[in-house]
């Protein structure tokens, strides 16, 4: 865990990123990180499934992660 802030701060570092307080984000940012951490998961899903091929896996996650199908997820 420690080495994993390490390597945070020196990223921030790295891009210049500064402290900002994450209450202070519009909506809009805050959905564009949260499509990253669902795309995340369902990658490693998708991975986890067996499927090698790149173009499909690409393919499958884009389906998954977009607008429409997270609404339905949610309302499911």
């Amino acid at each position: 865990m420690e080495k994993s802030l390490e390597l945070l701060e020196q990223i921030k570092e790295t891009f210049g990123c500064k402290e900002t307080d994450v209450r202070s984000y519009s909506p809009l940012p805050l959905a564009y990180i949260g499509d990253a951490v669902i795309e995340l998961a369902v990658r490693e899903a998708l991975i986890s499934s067996g499927i090698t091929d790149t173009g499909r896996l690409s393919s499958a996650a884009q389906k998954l992660v977009c607008a429409p199908t997270q609404s339905a997820v949610v309302e499911k």
